[in-house]
C-alpha cells in the first residue's frame, strides 16, 4: 500500500517535487502585524525556512531586515545612553 505524498521535515513531498506544508503557509499568511523586534525575527525565520519557494526573497525581505538593523541600533544607543547616566 503506497502513498501519493508524505510530510517530511515541514515539507510536503510528492512525485512532482516538494512544497511547504499548507498549514505552515497559512500560518505565515495569517501572521499578525509585527509589533516587536522578536516578532519580526520570528516572522523572518518562518519565511526564510521556505525562501527557495519565494520569488525575489532577498529583495522583498530587505526592508524587514533593514528595520531589524535600525531597531537594534536604536536599542544599542539607548542602552549605552543609560550606562552614561
Amino acid at each position: 500500500m503506497g502513498t501519493d505524498q508524505v510530510e517530511y521535515l515541514r515539507y510536503l513531498i510528492t512525485a512532482e517535487g516538494s512544497c511547504p506544508l499548507p498549514e505552515k503557509v497559512e500560518a505565515i499568511n495569517n501572521y499578525k502585524m509585527l509589533d516587536t523586534i522578536h516578532e519580526l525575527r520570528t516572522f523572518l525565520g518562518m519565511i526564510n525556512f521556505y525562501r527557495r519557494y519565494l520569488r525575489n526573497a532577498a529583495k522583498t525581505q530587505a526592508p524587514l531586515h533593514d528595520r531589524s538593523k535600525e531597531q537594534r541600533k536604536k536599542t544599542e544607543e539607548k542602552f549605552h545612553g543609560l550606562k552614561v547616566q
